[in-house]
């Protein structure tokens, strides 16, 4: 029997950016991906998309490997856990479970999650429009992996593209939220633009 530990905080953050009812059904669903030595945790919607990792310790029993969890059993998890800080998926007879439930990993490829992240800047950065909803959920989803409060302003770093069109990063250590930019002038807009710093931003 093979069993991987998961923080309970990340698949909740998960939710956030998860996908609902989507047409793309293998974005319905959260993302394991288990390495030699972290686990990530990821989610996307098309819009944005979340990565949280946590460290492998050395008693770790499982093989690198990466399966789609479906919403709702991340959902019931969740819920389960209470005030416990893990989760444990478990692999056994050729059955999938998390915290005991069993179920089915959704049968499709899951985007290449690390082609989507934007390399680090080494020059100029240039403003960009998101949605003001995506910007809210990612600081929230930063808290709930951080263990603040809700509502508070997450201490994450807000990382700014060098290209017009390319999406910009919040993040914090081994957690961080991609959001990707409003292109459609017509587009209604409830976000706000990101020219000098996370904590003041100007509205819209």
């Amino acid at each position: 029997m093979s069993t991987l530990t998961i923080p309970v905080a990340h698949l909740k953050a998960s939710l956030l950016q998860a996908a609902k009812k989507d047409i793309r059904y293998y974005l319905n669903g959260v993302y394991i991906d288990r390495t030699n030595t972290m686990t990530h945790a990821v989610a996307t919607d098309g819009h944005r998309m979340s990565v949280f990792t946590s460290r492998l310790d050395a008693s770790a029993d499982c093989e690198p490997f990466g399966i789609i969890i479906p919403r709702d059993i991340i959902e019931a998890a969740v819920k389960l856990a209470g005030k416990r800080s893990d989760a444990t998926l478990a692999y056994k007879q050729e059955q999938w479970a998390l915290d005991g439930m069993q179920f089915d990993p959704i049968d499709g490829k899951y985007p290449d999650y690390r082609k989507v992240v934007p390399a680090p800047n080494t020059g100029d950065t240039v403003p960009v429009r998101v949605n003001g909803t995506y910007l809210k959920t990612a600081e929230e989803s930063l808290n709930i992996v951080l263990g603040n409060p809700k509502g508070k302003p997450a201490p994450g770093t807000l990382r700014y593209p060098s290209e017009a069109g390319k999406a910009a990063v919040l993040h914090t250590y081994d957690a961080f939220v991609v959001l990707m930019p409003i292109r459609d002038a017509n587009e209604p807009f409830s976000g706000m633009p990101f020219d000098a710093s996370l904590d003041t931003p100007e509205a819209a």
